[in-house]
């Protein structure tokens, strides 16, 4: 029954290398929970449009704010 399952390997990042993933700011601070950024930025880029508010309330290492601000969003932490 799993096996009919589809599986969208595009959000596995498994593209990315570790200087992908460590521009601008992402590589400062290490943090248990953290993510990569280009799941911030996708996620942002599929559930909003330029000029509308992110809220990220809980801001571990910043990677929503930042994402936010280059994907041309307005960042409220």
């Amino acid at each position: 029954m799993l096996g009919n399952i589809f599986v969208d390997k595009s959000w596995s990042f498994t593209d990315c290398s570790v200087k992908d993933t460590s521009y601008i700011t992402h590589s400062y601070y290490t943090y248990p929970a953290k993510f990569i950024p280009q799941l911030a930025s996708r996620l942002i880029l599929e559930h909003s449009q330029k000029g509308d508010i992110v809220i990220d309330p809980f801001m571990g290492s910043g990677t929503t704010i930042l994402e936010s601000i280059v994907n041309e969003r307005v960042a409220i932490i």
